[in-house]
């Protein structure tokens, strides 16, 4: 299959670089592999990259790259471009025309639905106003969280998981949609815009000044934005000294799956696995995190976590346990917005 057509047919989608482990590297979109493999190529063996595709399937191709070659792009996608799922992808007019829809359409219909991932409460619909240019949905502190359904005009749904704490403004048009996203917090909101800004310098002065403590003391009046926090510190902070805090957050709000992810990601790199298995467990059945770095970190964490050689787990109520709780949140991973903070996530009507 032409190198061409795979980048036009796969560019957008969202793909992994992994060691020989499967240890997950980095993420990034299939046009952006050749930046993410040069940079993990730097400190790691990349021996793996898979593909999530629109239809749930993933495709995965092993790969031998030094950081001397880690630029080169024609092997993999002539790798890629082998693999059946992949082929049955490209040839397939209705998963081509889902994967090519980089941009979207005005919204038709939007609703606002309790709940999240497959916990959604489709009962509790009700319809919000798309006259207007764009949609705008708070959510109180205590109200938990919900999912914004948008119709579009290319017969594509778009989901939003919409966090407690959080204000999100969607701005659907004939070319894009872009969602801004308010804590209620100042210091916390200046963080996720110098972030979006490419400005890590100040995103990690934020977080120099800041600690689990912060997390438990935003957790009641603006949970989203000690969420935010939390995924922060996770990437900066001595993760010794965040578990006690991540715990205590994930005890008082059980409804927030975002929360229980961080409690698990960080018992998990303290080596507490069975603590981590049960928090993730726990994350899984409160629904899919409101926030797109929960959502990757729980399914990777749940993936490694199954039956595989040198895994932590051996026994089969562990497994079951880790397998279950994938079972909830996967289908939703492989359509996935890339880039996105709020957990936004495509399908087909």
């Amino acid at each position: 299959m032409r190198t061409e057509r795979l980048k036009n047919r796969l560019g957008g989608l969202p793909a992994e670089v992994r060691d020989q482990n499967f240890a997950l590297l980095a993420r990034s979109t299939v046009s952006g592999l050749s930046q993410a493999i040069t940079e993990a190529a730097k400190t790691d063996q990349v021996a793996y990259v898979s593909v999530a595709l629109p239809n749930g399937t993933t495709a995965a191709t092993a790969v031998d790259i030094t950081e001397k070659s880690a630029s080169s792009m024609k092997g993999i996608y002539k790798k890629l471009g082998t693999l059946p799922a992949v082929t049955a992808f490209i040839d397939s007019e209705v998963t081509s025309r889902v994967a090519a829809s980089a941009h979207f359409p005005a919204a038709t219909r939007a609703q606002l639905i309790l709940g999240s991932g497959k916990r959604q409460n489709i009962a509790s619909a009700v319809e919000l106003d798309t006259e207007s240019s764009s949609i705008r949905v708070s959510r109180g502190a205590n109200e938990g969280v919900a999912t914004v359904r948008l119709w579009l005009e290319n017969d594509l749904l778009l989901s939003v998981v919409i966090a407690s704490g959080a204000t999100v403004e969607l701005t659907p048009t004939a070319t894009t949609i872009s969602c801004t996203l308010a804590t209620g917090v100042p210091i916390v909101d200046d963080m996720m815009r110098f972030r979006a800004a490419g400005q890590v310098r100040e995103v990690a002065v934020i977080l120099d000044s800041m600690s689990g403590k912060e997390v438990l003391r935003y957790l009641g009046n603006h949970p989203a934005a000690s969420m935010l926090l939390g995924y922060g510190l996770l990437r900066s902070g001595d993760i010794a000294q965040m578990f006690g805090p991540f715990a205590r957050a994930a005890k008082l709000r059980p409804d927030i799956s975002d929360a229980a992810v961080l409690a698990g990601e960080a018992a998990a790199r303290l080596g507490l696995h069975s603590d981590a298995l049960a928090f993730f467990s726990a994350a899984a059945k409160a629904g899919l995190p409101a926030f797109s770095f929960g959502v990757n970190y729980l399914v990777d964490r749940l993936r490694t976590y199954g039956p595989r050689p040198g895994g932590p787990f051996s026994d089969e109520a562990a497994l079951n346990l880790a397998n279950k709780a994938l079972a909830q949140v996967q289908p939703f991973a492989p359509a996935m917005l890339h880039g996105a903070i709020a957990t936004t996530y495509r399908m087909e009507r």
